[in-house]
């Protein structure tokens, strides 16, 4: 994934762009406290006392424990590229504890509650980050995603529909609204959410011409082997294509779209490979009706005890 510090620097930056904060305190402060807890978890994993110099190294990184955004950014850090579900439940829930109207600690927790299946727990999360701020688009979109999880995908499009009345140049609501109607298998309306996204996050006209004759040819499954094709290139070239994810999730979104052919084989290699980078992809695999077929298999079972969510 790059430097150390990559997964800080996007968790910070995230925090940034939806709270406006103060990156710059927030990120020292979680650099020292992630320092902290990496230092402390030697104690039981090596079986002895940190050394002189260990020791001091955690002291000069204690973290000054009343501050919500440093828990904050550090929770989604923690769980989004390091896996360490219980550090992470902590962290959100300190946060909460010291700022229990911190509205993207509530939005988060929902997400990271939601990914793992604990369903009403993250809607819960949802509707007291929805009270705090009701004209979040960011809120609105994770809202819609864990709905679709809990198996309520009309509910997910009542929402986006809704919010895109309030805001109808969204590609992250219209990407939404593709993925609670494909899960619906209302194809023809998922198809046209998909082409609104896309062409608001920069695909031009000859690309949508593209996916439109791809999609008549053979719906969902032919326009994954479109995408796939450009995806792949895309990741060998080092950036993404106009409309996807960042690098940091393209592994996945390559493994899903394999998925969606039938390809098991690509799909599960190019899924350990997004375990391998640590992207997004991994964090669907109890909760995405594509991965459904796979779970029987010990390679997809390798992969979540790699991930390790704690069991329901």
């Amino acid at each position: 994934m790059g430097t150390a510090d990559a997964p800080v620097d996007s968790g910070v930056h995230r925090y940034v762009h939806q709270s406006g904060g103060d990156g710059s305190i927030v990120r020292a402060r979680v650099r020292r406290h992630r320092g902290r807890l990496r230092a402390d978890r030697l104690r039981p994993a090596a079986g002895r006392p940190l050394s002189q110099g260990e020791d001091r190294r955690a002291e000069a990184l204690e973290l000054d424990d009343g501050l919500a955004d440093a828990h904050n950014a550090l929770a989604f850090i923690i769980y989004k590229w390091e896996w360490r579900w219980p550090d992470s439940e902590r962290e959100f829930r300190r946060t909460l504890e010291i700022d229990p109207n911190h509205v993207l600690a509530r939005q988060w927790f929902g997400e990271f509650l939601s990914i793992q299946g604990r369903h009403s727990e993250a809607l819960e999360q949802f509707a007291k980050a929805r009270q705090l701020d009701p004209y979040s688009t960011p809120i609105r979109v994770d809202h819609a995603a864990a709905l679709v999880r809990a198996s309520k995908a009309d509910e997910a499009v009542a929402v986006l529909q809704a919010s895109l009345k309030q805001d109808e140049h969204s590609a992250a609501l219209f990407n939404g609204l593709y993925n609670a109607l494909w899960t619906l298998k209302r194809n023809d309306e998922a198809f046209e959410a998909l082409v609104r996204s896309r062409t608001l996050s920069g695909a031009n006209q000859a690309a949508v011409d593209d996916m439109r004759d791809t999609f008549r040819r053979g719906g969902f499954e032919e326009l994954a082997r479109y995408d796939v094709v450009r995806l792949v290139e895309a990741d060998r070239a080092g950036r993404p294509p106009a409309a996807y994810f960042s690098r940091l999730a393209l592994a996945g979104t390559i493994a899903r779209q394999y998925a969606v052919i039938g390809d098991r084989e690509q799909a599960l290699t190019w899924l350990e490979e997004a375990a391998r980078r640590r992207d997004d992809g991994p964090l669907a695999i109890r909760t995405a009706s594509y991965w459904a077929p796979f779970r029987s298999e010990p390679r997809f079972q390798a992969i979540e005890r790699l991930v390790g969510m704690p069991h329901r």
